[in-house]
């Protein structure tokens, strides 16, 4: 059902309440990024210089009740406004299809949390919903002070309660604001077309309650066409199993940095499977998330990606090694995105050895493991590899940029790497220089203008580049 969007009134301006004192100690306490007005912070000096709206998206047919609580900033509301899913509401349907696969339990030690109603398939999106709440991921402390007031506003009866209702793993602290606290707690990640300067944030009734592990058997997904967030199988679950998520970017970290930033940021002790291992297990395992870590194809020490692979690439034996090391520590996703990743770095070296070759044939690989588990994320970029290597098959072929590199000395590469018209800029000083070097030094120079030359043909021609934070 639509209706006419010139009749909606503008969002209430919500009286602000000011006090700096309180806004600073509360900020301090919440662990959020704005305590002290950074005007050099982008982010900043937006969430400081901008109005902001708060808008009820997906409402139903007489207005009474909507999906989600919006509040963003007020150059943002016409584009929700005219979002496809605005004015469809979803809950009643959603929570619905929910119930068929999860349910909230209390879960022993943990609290409650989500287990499987049936038998789910790997791969399969089992959980949809709209979010509770969205907001922007910087806020001026005054919005964050009233918090509490705009979910009082902005949410329906039925919806506050539901919020209410979860988990605040923060300090209860005097002059701790409730809502806010929930909102850290709960909150992940979505991002909307027409605002990409920063992540938003979504509150999910059921979603949330996602607890950790380290060795999850779901992720999580947002979709900004249908404006719902979801729960994906990475592997399947059997009716009674708890349902879990990742909370941490560090899932290549040994478990003892895992704990502690779940320690700092969710206030709990990890007891997943990877975190309490034997000493001796955990040694090795600690050391294998490591080793992942500086086997993915897009690490980069220095800035640089490794010059050996960037001549040679990735072979086979490597490549298997590294998936059964990720099977070893249960990394389902991570096992997919390391493949993608490789066929991402082959398809960037393809613009120096003029062969996407090996790129096409990892990319088909890698579609094999995003089928596996539902990864559509990256399935597009995976295709365009291969629609990439059927149009170079019809051109001209390129040339072979490494081999010609291997014979050139520094002052040719110094040329290719500035451009036809830096050839006679060298000073009488630097060409002094040049002359007075060893053959050690010249050798030594020789290999870093090459590195950066080679980096710099991969990355600024090369495929895009689609980096996970896990």
């Amino acid at each position: 059902m639509s209706f006419d969007r010139s009749a909606i009134p503008a969002p209430t301006r919500l009286e602000l309440e000011i006090d700096d004192d309180v806004a600073h100690a509360a900020f301090r306490q919440q662990g959020l990024r704005t305590v002290v007005a950074n005007m050099d912070d982008p982010f900043t000096r937006r969430a400081a210089q901008s109005e902001v709206a708060v808008l009820g998206y997906g409402r139903n047919a007489d207005f009474t009740d909507w999906d989600t609580m919006c509040i963003t900033y007020a150059e943002n509301r016409l584009h929700l406004m005219n979002h496809i899913g605005f004015d469809k509401y979803m809950s009643a349907e959603l929570t619905k299809f929910v119930s068929m696969s999860v349910e909230v339990v209390e879960i022993p030690r943990k609290g409650l949390g989500l287990r499987a109603t049936r038998d789910i398939p790997r791969g399969q999106t089992f959980v949809v919903e709209r979010p509770l709440l969205t907001c922007m991921g910087t806020m001026d402390p005054y919005i964050g002070l009233n918090f509490d007031k705009l979910i009082q506003k902005g949410m329906s009866p039925e919806h506050r309660e539901a919020y209410y209702k979860l988990h605040n793993c923060k300090s209860k602290a005097s002059g701790m604001i409730e809502s806010l606290s929930i909102m850290r707690s709960n909150a992940l990640a979505a991002e909307w077309a027409f605002d990409k300067s920063e992540p938003q944030r979504a509150v999910f009734e059921i979603t949330s309650r996602a607890n950790h592990s380290c060795v999850p058997n779901a992720t999580y997904d947002w979709s900004f066409p249908h404006f719902t967030g979801g729960l994906r199988s990475l592997v399947p679950i059997k009716k009674g199993e708890e349902v879990t998520l990742s909370y941490t970017g560090k899932m290549f970290e040994p478990a003892s940095e895992r704990r502690a930033e779940l320690l700092e940021q969710y206030a709990f002790e990890c007891t997943c499977p990877s975190c309490t291992l034997s000493q001796d297990r955990q040694k090795k395992s600690d050391a294998r998330r490591v080793a992942l870590g500086k086997r993915y194809a897009l690490h980069r020490e220095d800035k640089f990606f490794d010059q050996m692979r960037i001549e040679l690439g990735y072979d086979d034996s490597y490549i298997v090694e590294t998936l059964n090391m990720c099977d070893a520590e249960g990394l389902v996703e991570q096992r997919a995105d390391m493949m993608v990743a490789y066929a991402q770095f082959e398809a960037m070296r393809a613009n120096l050895t003029g062969d996407l070759t090996r790129a096409e044939e990892l990319a088909k690989r890698a579609i094999k493991e995003i089928k596996k588990i539902g990864f559509r994320s990256l399935w597009e970029a995976m295709d365009e590899i291969v629609e990439k290597k059927k149009t170079a098959d019809g051109g001209p072929k390129k040339p072979n940029l490494l081999e010609m590199m291997k014979h050139m000395n520094l002052e040719q590469l110094e040329q290719l790497q500035s451009g036809p018209s830096s050839s006679t800029s060298n000073p009488r000083s630097v060409l002094q220089l040049r002359k007075n070097m060893s053959q050690k030094q010249r050798q030594k120079a020789v290999e870093k203008t090459k590195l950066i030359l080679q980096h710099m043909l991969m990355v600024e021609v090369g495929a895009k580049v689609v980096r996970r934070d896990f």
